[in-house]
């Protein structure tokens, strides 16, 4: 491009040297150039130019490595989380960048698609959760509040427990701009809570048994003799629905899950076969 220029502006200047002499372009100013010197300035200028534009695409070379480096990076992190993070509009509609795990937890590619379907929203609950999304965006009331009201799990179809949790991404006027829905797999959570509730109720149990030492024993007789009456065939079809509900409640009051449930189904069967 340089040897371009140099020709065209020694080309020009044989031309201008032909038609008006050997002196300069603007007599009205006053300001006495030779033409040499001019194309000279003019090469000088297009040098220094080319010099900054080599450096500029240097730079954004650079710049878009290093924005490659940190979007990998950042991709990384949230994948390593294990949570599932995605970003929708006021629209619904979920970016392209989300982390890995989101795909597993939502069982869905969400990249494009509307959050409605993302989170398998029943068609009768749609219009109320695109009201929902308006209203977050619009903040009518506090964000906080108004996430609240949203879907806060998702029916896995392997069973997995899993949380949502929706957090605002606000621009320079604190608008809101997007949204970010986090996932999370509280499976382990959720079985670690019930085998410590199924603990704690196996403890209260032996405590009121040893409590209500005298009462248990009672119990336990009334259950011996309803049974040694059925064997004997010395109970009616309605007594024996009656004692089978005492013994329910019983087996209620002491705790005792199984054997409570043991009886509910024994006394469907008794109700289906009147």
């Amino acid at each position: 491009m340089k040897k371009t220029l140099m020709a065209l502006s020694k080309k020009i200047e044989r031309q201008i040297k032909k038609i008006f002499g050997d002196t300069t372009l603007n007599n009205e100013t006053g300001s006495l150039l030779k033409t040499r010197e001019f194309f000279a300035l003019v090469d000088s200028t297009y040098e220094q130019y080319e010099e900054r534009l080599e450096i500029v695409g240097r730079n954004l070379e650079i710049s878009s490595q290093e924005l490659n480096i940190l979007n990998g990076t950042t991709h990384s992190m949230l994948d390593s989380l294990g949570q599932g993070f995605l970003v929708f509009d006021k629209f619904g509609i979920c970016s392209t960048t989300y982390s890995r795990a989101t795909e597993a937890l939502l069982e869905i590619v969400p990249g494009g698609k509307n959050i409605i379907e993302v989170l398998r929203v029943p068609k009768k609950e749609e219009d109320e959760i695109r009201l929902w999304i308006q209203m977050m965006f619009e903040e009518r009331i506090l964000f906080e509040d108004l996430a609240a009201l949203g879907p806060n799990t998702f029916s896995h179809t392997k069973n997995l427990s899993v949380h949502l949790e929706f957090k605002p991404i606000r621009n320079f006027d604190s608008k809101i701009e997007n949204i970010i829905l986090i996932c999370t797999d509280r499976t382990n959570e959720v079985t670690f809570r019930a085998q410590m509730r199924e603990k704690e109720d196996y403890v209260y149990r032996i405590i009121k048994l040893i409590k209500e030492k005298n009462t248990v024993l009672g119990f336990l007789d009334f259950c011996s003799n309803v049974l040694s009456d059925i064997e004997n065939h010395a109970v009616s079809y309605v007594d024996l629905k009656r004692k089978v509900h005492t013994i329910k409640g019983g087996a209620a009051s002491f705790s005792m899950t199984e054997f409570r449930r043991y009886l509910e189904d024994f006394e469907s069967k008794l109700q289906d076969d009147a």
